[in-house]
């Protein structure tokens, strides 16, 4: 299986997760509302303090009437778009008017589930087509040589600001005349002096025989190398 696809894609699947437990968490505050109230509240003040991380703190305080009394209270919100005179959705204890939470629509907890789920089936859906690719490769895989061609740096991978190396070779169907180029796993050495003194002019490609561009270049001969 090819081990880039692999890691982007669990990369999409935990991603994907992420959102998508954000969104039910969001979901469930909404529905943990049984006594409280919804209403418009007034944002009347905005204050600022320097944090003790020389970041900027936001206090934002709102106001609002339950049962025609004013309450002014501090919520624990802040957003860019807040402006004092801008009128935002809350949810206020019936039992205690002062807890106030700044109301989740089931809209944007729908939302981030959904985009969530998105990158979820995108990443499960490309692991399961790898995976059967990768079985169908296992069972009807055959070994062909390619000849060597060159040493190359593989510059979309690198550990520390070093790029590995990887060997280049070429192979041509006999039957369609069709030439494939192979490049094989990463090497943290430079082989080609070890590929000279060896007189390697060939490398064994494990090739899937219905799709060859599913391959594995063997390289053992280079990693099992001693001090020639």
């Amino acid at each position: 299986m090819n081990s880039t696809v692999k890691k982007v894609m669990t990369l999409f699947i935990a991603i994907g997760t992420l959102f998508f437990i954000v969104g039910c968490v969001i979901g469930f505050r909404s529905l943990n509302r049984k006594n409280m109230t919804a209403a418009e509240a007034e944002i009347v003040r905005i204050t600022t303090e320097r944090g003790n991380d020389d970041n900027t703190d936001y206090r934002v305080y709102i106001a609002f009437d339950v049962d025609g009394e004013e309450h002014i209270t501090e919520i624990g919100t802040y957003m860019s778009s807040y402006r004092v005179g801008k009128i935002i959705k809350i949810y206020y204890d019936n039992d205690n008017p002062d807890r106030v939470v700044v109301g989740a629509d089931y809209g944007i907890s729908i939302f981030i589930c959904a985009f969530g789920f998105i990158f979820i089936a995108v990443g499960s859906l490309s692991l399961i087509k790898e995976h059967r690719a990768y079985k169908r490769y296992l069972n009807n895989s055959r070994t062909v040589y390619a000849t060597y061609t060159k040493v190359g740096i593989n510059e979309n991978y690198s550990v520390n600001g070093h790029n590995p190396y990887v060997v280049l070779c070429e192979w041509t169907d006999p039957v369609d005349g069709k030439t494939y180029d192979f490049v094989s796993p990463n090497l943290w050495f430079d082989p080609t002096d070890l590929i000279a003194c060896r007189n390697i002019t060939s490398f064994p490609v494990q090739i899937d025989s219905e799709d060859p561009s599913y391959y594995n270049v063997d390289i053992s001969s280079l990693q099992n190398r001693t001090d020639d």
